[in-house]
């Protein structure tokens, strides 16, 4: 047992103050809110050397005080008066009418250039990224892309520049979404940079966006090996995922078919499922030929005109009649399968 100190120094006991949780509209020492409040203003009208900051203030006149504003001083002597209780009125933004909305949705969600889409692997799986404009800018083909030729030169690589779009908008609320999905999927056009982006793309977003869309670029075709199989894998993923309702499907690429009666039975053989789905959505079977665009790169042997240049009017000349053979014998094909 310790020893007592018998010189040991006595405190008085601290007195504490009465806790009591009920809230009768005062302070706690009897005063109302209004007293409450009338005398925060007081303290800070005596001391006109400090500079004083309420909340209140900051956030205008649209800001209701619904309980005692309590005071604190900081380090640097600023006396912060701060609400304990904000009522802040809110913006309806469903309200406004539907031509403002509109515009809204479009500054948010279109795009004044057309998205290049990419793909790349993630842990493991595939996945749809935006892409650069270089991605199609090179000066040789890879082994895989086939006979294409490329005639912009080689640019050295540039920073990506990702659209300034806020696709996240549709989260807001189902009635949001029913109006700005359109615009977003059907007001933008979509470049994608082979077969293999096109399948990714469509299985990702899903059948209910992809009937919204209006119109896609192609930028590569394949040619041989896995690449060629995924021409077929892409347009029946088109099919299946309900994009009949497209403007244009426009192959911005050069297909090594020898011409536009072997392109006819090529595009046949990869698409025949989605060019029958837009022909049962339109109620005409050749439907689908009018929102194929294939280019003057699709219905000419680019690989022959490589090593054998014509002029610009033979070009015209060779162009229109590739397509119009394109079409017609398309066109014979899908009357085959009837």
């Amino acid at each position: 047992m310790a020893p007592s100190n018998a010189n040991a120094r006595s405190y008085p006991k601290r007195k504490r103050a009465a806790v009591s949780y009920y809230d009768d509209g005062s302070d706690g020492n009897g005063a109302t809110e209004a007293e409450s409040e009338a005398s925060v203003e007081s303290d800070v009208e005596e001391a006109p050397a400090r500079k004083v900051s309420c909340l209140s203030s900051l956030l205008g006149s649209s800001t209701a005080v619904t309980n005692t504003c309590q005071k604190a001083k900081a380090n640097n002597g600023t006396v912060m008066v701060l609400n304990s209780h904000i009522k802040q009125k809110t913006f309806n933004f469903m309200e406004l009418p539907g031509e403002l909305k509109n515009k809204i949705y479009d500054q948010a969600l279109k795009h004044h250039k057309p998205i290049i889409l990419v793909t790349k692997t993630r842990q493991h799986r595939h996945i749809v990224q935006f892409g650069k404009d270089h991605d199609f800018e090179r000066g040789t083909a890879r082994p895989h892309w086939g006979y294409m030729v490329h005639k912009v030169p080689y640019r050295p690589a540039t920073p990506i520049t990702k659209p300034f779009i806020v696709p996240s908008l549709l989260a807001v609320s189902r009635q949001v979404y029913a109006e700005a999905q359109p615009i977003l999927y059907g007001g933008n056009v979509f470049i994608l940079k082979d077969p293999a982006v096109l399948h990714t793309f469509c299985a990702k977003i899903g059948p209910r966006n992809c009937a919204a869309l209006k119109e896609l670029v192609l930028k590569e075709y394949g040619y041989s090996g896995v690449s060629k199989a995924m021409n077929h894998a892409a347009f029946t993923m088109l099919a299946s995922a309900g994009a009949v309702n497209l403007n244009r499907l426009h192959l911005d690429c050069e297909v090594h078919a020898g011409g536009g009666k072997l392109l006819a039975r090529q595009m046949m053989r990869d698409g025949h499922f989605w060019f029958e789905a837009v022909g049962a959505a339109k109620g005409k079977r050749d439907a689908a030929i009018a929102m194929l665009d294939a280019g003057s790169n699709v219905v000419i042997d680019a690989h022959k005109l490589k090593y054998n240049p014509i002029g610009d009017k033979a070009m015209a000349v060779k162009v229109k009649e590739g397509l119009q053979e394109f079409q017609t014998e398309l066109r014979l094909l899908l009357e085959m399968g009837s």
